[in-house]
């Protein structure tokens, strides 16, 4: 993933939506305390540094399922150490959605032995168009 595409992530816009944009966090079915922490994650800006980290990981580890890059990048205590296994499955299609990375195959997942998707990274746009 190339820096101006993370660049773009962390402030300003990415694909024409504002930082503000959040997609969806909790279902409308959801009980008001999911709401409440949907909205607080949000707020705090933690969500969105969490799907840019996640983005990177992506770059860095192409092709692995949401359970197998939880558990490449989340084994030491480095900038993914704090992300919990959920966080990781839930902040994988918000990079989606933001175009930062691709969703794959189906494929059997190393540690859960179910087919799981798989998660790629966006190839740079060309700029000399």
């Amino acid at each position: 993933m190339s820096e101006m595409q993370l660049d773009l992530f962390s402030g300003g816009h990415v694909n024409g939506l504002g930082r503000g944009y959040q997609p969806a966090a909790a279902r409308s079915g959801d009980p008001a305390s999911s709401h409440l922490a949907a909205r607080e994650h949000g707020r705090s800006g933690l969500r969105h540094k969490n799907t840019g980290l996640v983005a990177r990981a992506v770059a860095e580890n192409p092709g692995l399922t949401a359970v197998e890059l939880y558990v490449r990048c989340c084994g030491g205590d480095g900038q993914y150490g704090h992300l919990s296994r959920h966080e990781w499955s839930r902040r994988l299609p918000d990079a989606e959605r933001f175009g930062l990375i691709n969703r794959g195959d189906l494929r059997k997942c190393l540690h859960t032995g179910r087919p799981c998707l798989t998660w790629w990274p966006r190839p740079p746009r060309r700029t000399d168009r």
